[in-house]
Order: C-alpha cells, then sequence, then structure tokens
C-alpha cells in the first residue's frame, strides 16, 4: 500500500528523483486551470523545488501568464467601478437588481485581483530565491520580454530580490520607458540592488515629469546613499514643493548631517562653501550658516507634521465613535482608575480635523472621506485649500454624527480612487499624495474585513500610487498592529490617540 502511494505521488515529488521533462508538461497543463488556485499554487510550489534552467523559465511563464490574467481581472474591476461610482458605498438594498448585481460581480473580481497579485507575489518570491547564475541569465533577458507593463514589475522585483546585477542594463532602459509605471518599478528595483553604477541614471530621473516616479526616484537615491548624489538632490529640491521637498530634505540631511530645512539656497550656500570638503574627507563639515527661515511652514494633524500639498483626510464615523476615549485601569492599590481623553472620539476627531484644515496652506487641494457601513466623500474632486472651501469643509465637519458600523476596505478605496492610479489599468497623473487615515476600531462590513487582506490590497494599489499613508488610532480598542503595518508599508506614521 505505502509503495503504491509513492508510485502514485512520483509525479509530484518536487525535484527529489523525478526528472523535470517527465513533468515539466503536466505543470504547465496546471498552470491553465483558470481561477482554481489550489491547482495553480501547488503547479508553483513543485516546480520551485526543481533546481534546473527549466524550472526557472516555468516559472517566469507562470509569472507572465499570471499578470495577464491580473490584468484582465483588473480590466473588469475597473470598468465596475467606474459604472458603480455613484453608488459605491451606499445601502445596497436601495438600490435597482441591476446595480446589486454589478456591485456583487465587482466583490467577486476584487477577490480575484487580490488572490492573483498574491499568487504572482508567492511566484516572486520562489524566482528571487533562485540565485545561480543560469536563473539570473533568464531573469535579466526576461525582463525586456514581458508582455505587459505588469509582467515587467515583476520581473524587476524579481531581479532586486536575486540582486541581479545582470539586470541592471535592461533595467536603466525600463527607467526611461514611457510608461510611468515602469520608470517607478525600475527605480524601485535599483534601490533594492544596490549597484553604483545606477546613481547617475537615477539622479538624471530627479527631472522625470511624474510625481510618482521623482518619489521612487528620491526613495532609490536614499537607499544608494551615494554623496555624489547630493548636488543633484539640492537642484531638485530647488523645483520640488510639497511632500517631495520634504523628502528630499530629510535625505539631504541624512547624508550630510546638516540640518539646513526646505530652503535650496541654503543647501546651495553650504554646498558650494563645503562641497570639495566633504567629498574628499568622507566627513561633514561644521554648519557654516545655520538653517535659514523656510518660505513655508508644515501643517499638523494628530502631531503629524506634513509639507504636503494634495491630501485627503479620511474619517471614522461608525457608532462606536460615540464613545469616550477613556479606559479603566486598575492600578496595584486595587482603585479602579478612568483615563484618557472623556469626551466622545466623535467631538475629538472633529476638532482635530478642524484644525488640520485651518492650517491648511492655501495652495493645497484637499478633500474629506468620511465612513461607517457606507462611505461619501465631501467633494466629488479635490478642492482648492482657499478660504471659502476650507469654511465650507469645517461646516460638514462639525456637522458629522456617528452610527452604524466599520466600513474600512471602501474608505481606503475611495481615498486612493482620488489618486487617479489605484483603480485603473491606465497610469492617470496623480492628484494625491498623502491620506490620513483615522479608526477606532476594525473592519465590521465591506467588501474586505481580514486585515491581513487589506494590507495586502492597499499594497497591490499603492504599488503604482507612492501615496504617503498615515494611520491614527483613536481610543483604546483600536487594531495598534494593523495601523502601525498599514503606516509603515506605506510610508507614514502611526499615532496612536488616547
Amino acid at each position: 500500500m505505502v509503495l503504491h502511494l509513492i508510485v502514485l505521488l512520483l509525479p509530484f515529488a518536487g525535484g527529489l528523483d523525478t526528472d523535470w521533462e517527465s513533468v515539466a508538461r503536466q505543470y504547465a497543463q496546471d498552470m491553465r486551470a483558470d481561477n482554481d488556485y489550489t491547482v495553480r499554487e501547488r503547479a508553483v510550489r513543485l516546480g520551485a523545488d526543481f533546481k534546473v534552467v527549466g524550472a526557472t523559465v516555468f516559472l517566469c511563464d507562470a509569472l507572465d501568464e499570471s499578470c495577464a490574467e491580473q490584468q484582465s481581472l483588473e480590466r473588469r474591476f475597473a470598468e465596475l467601478s467606474q459604472e458603480l461610482a455613484d453608488v459605491l458605498g451606499q445601502d445596497e438594498r436601495l438600490l435597482p437588481v441591476k446595480k446589486r448585481e454589478s456591485l456583487a460581480e465587482r466583490k467577486i473580481i476584487g477577490e480575484r485581483v487580490l488572490r492573483e497579485d498574491l499568487f504572482c507575489a508567492l511566484i516572486v518570491e520562489f524566482l528571487g530565491k533562485r540565485v545561480d547564475d543560469e536563473s539570473r541569465s533568464v531573469v535579466s533577458e526576461t525582463v525586456s520580454k514581458a508582455r505587459d507593463w505588469r509582467g515587467k514589475l515583476r520581473l524587476m522585483e524579481v531581479a532586486a530580490l536575486q540582486k541581479n546585477e545582470r539586470a541592471i542594463p535592461a533595467i536603466l532602459i525600463a527607467l526611461e520607458d514611457k510608461d510611468p509605471r515602469i520608470r517607478m518599478a525600475a527605480a524601485d528595483s535599483l534601490a533594492l540592488i544596490g549597484a553604483e553604477a545606477s546613481v547617475d541614471p537615477l539622479c538624471r530621473a530627479l527631472t522625470d515629469k511624474e510625481q510618482p516616479v521623482r518619489y521612487s526616484v528620491i526613495t532609490a537615491l536614499s537607499a544608494l546613499k551615494a554623496k555624489n548624489s547630493i548636488p543633484h538632490l539640492i537642484s531638485a529640491l530647488a523645483k520640488e514643493e510639497g511632500l517631495l521637498r520634504q523628502n528630499l530634505s530629510v535625505l539631504l540631511e541624512e547624508l550630510t548631517g546638516q540640518a539646513l530645512g526646505i530652503a535650496s539656497e541654503s543647501w546651495s550656500k553650504w554646498w558650494s562653501e563645503n562641497g570639495q570638503v566633504f567629498l574628499e574627507q568622507d566627513v561633514a563639515p561644521a554648519v557654516v550658516a545655520g538653517p535659514s527661515k523656510d518660505k513655508e511652514d508644515p501643517f499638523s494633524y494628530y502631531g503629524i507634521k506634513t509639507y504636503s500639498k494634495k491630501v485627503i483626510f479620511v474619517l471614522d464615523i461608525s457608532d462606536s465613535m460615540n464613545d469616550s476615549a477613556e479606559e479603566t485601569v486598575v492600578p496595584l492599590s486595587g482603585i479602579p482608575k478612568r483615563t484618557g481623553n472623556l469626551r466622545p472620539k466623535i467631538l475629538v476627531a472633529r476638532d482635530h480635523l478642524t484644525q488640520a484644515l485651518v492650517a491648511l496652506p492655501e495652495s493645497a487641494t484637499f478633500n474629506i472621506v468620511v465612513y461607517n457601513k457606507y462611505v461619501s466623500t465631501w467633494k466629488p474632486k479635490m478642492v482648492l485649500a482657499n478660504k471659502r472651501s476650507k469654511n465650507e469643509a469645517i461646516a460638514y465637519v462639525l456637522n458629522l454624527q456617528a452610527m452604524e458600523a466599520t466600513n474600512i476596505m471602501d474608505a481606503l478605496d475611495a481615498a486612493f480612487r482620488f489618486g487617479g492610479v489605484s483603480l485603473r489599468d491606465k497610469y492617470y497623473p496623480s492628484e494625491v499624495d498623502t491620506i490620513f487615515f483615522l479608526t477606532d476600531g476594525k473592519a465590521t462590513d465591506g467588501r474586505l474585513q481580514d486585515t491581513k487582506e487589506i494590507m495586502a490590497e492597499v499594497k497591490r494599489i499603492n504599488k503604482i500610487g507612492k501615496v504617503t499613508l498615515h494611520t491614527i488610532g483613536i481610543g483604546y480598542l483600536h487594531d495598534r498592529p494593523f495601523l502601525e503595518t498599514l503606516a509603515k508599508e506605506n510610508g507614514g506614521t502611526y499615532v496612536n490617540v488616547q
């Protein structure tokens, strides 16, 4: 009986004594099992066990097919999202039958998109571990042959995990691709490979016309920590504004040890007087002139300071926001003690948001997303932060009432849609670079409620958007690990408010 089972399992024994050629055809056939992820995942896992170049080619082909499937699903998801734009987040019970059917299809397609994305990530993980010369050669040759932007993006991720310097020429070509999404991915990959040869091309890319690309380039140069990038960073600082200007200032401070703010004049003066010595001696000279007065001040929301001028505020108005943020603790004395803010959380949240709106620079654009079981936005488009619009927004915020459940995923969906790139197959220029997300609890409604799935979906969406996501947890019942991770994975800061 045992011998019979061993014989049956031999075709699936992965790189033990089984010849690759004898199972390759079956694995390739299993990969065409459409949305049967169990069969497809088994084929990939077993194929990854073979340490032969044929298995590497198989995994690259599997990745290409999965990316193509994801593109098809995302296209349909985008079509449904656009068709249902006026009813997303509303009470489905009040909608016509056809709308409800479309919403149900969108939910199913959305789940498949996420599952396909996770499947792609699994293949990338397996390929990234194949660091033999033959596998690196296959990947470097395949980068330029991917059938669409998504496949090329994933293959560059593989090259980065492999630390594959053979792929650098292809990635440098991708850095100049006409598609901004590919240019972003190229910068991200160069940062992880860490090759010195990529510094000069990245410095040239600081002038890219798309902000998310420049965001990726700045992040890459931050990872490479090359001193010869400093004059290029100073030149970029003079042209940037908002969040990217802030990021450049932080990077210059990390590279030089100088705290000269966001004013490019101060940095130019310091570099002209000290740059040559800094490059030759590998030490930071003393500051000759202190930081000059910046031409603009950051605004603050829950202590998070930012120079961003493209901001979305996402506010939880679920029923639990009517409770206070207090917590009853029992100290060693044994006498219960109430700590924290005794006011209802919704009042605290409204006060903080109105203060942030007042502080917004008039050159900024902003919007507000509020959510409970349902999701709504203050305005259909981003709005200039002039005195009139800020007064309107404050009046809107002060009238908000808390009720119903907590729909986190659909609220984040709504916020990222303002970014222009989240739910569409085509690239659109970004209208948002910063999201402030506030909640007091856990997801109890929406198309995704599991925290791991929400984080994976946000990661998928923001791979292109490059939006900084700050999270604020109010009260002691919010999911701190979830909000901390959500902020960390998306370049933001987590704040715990009691």
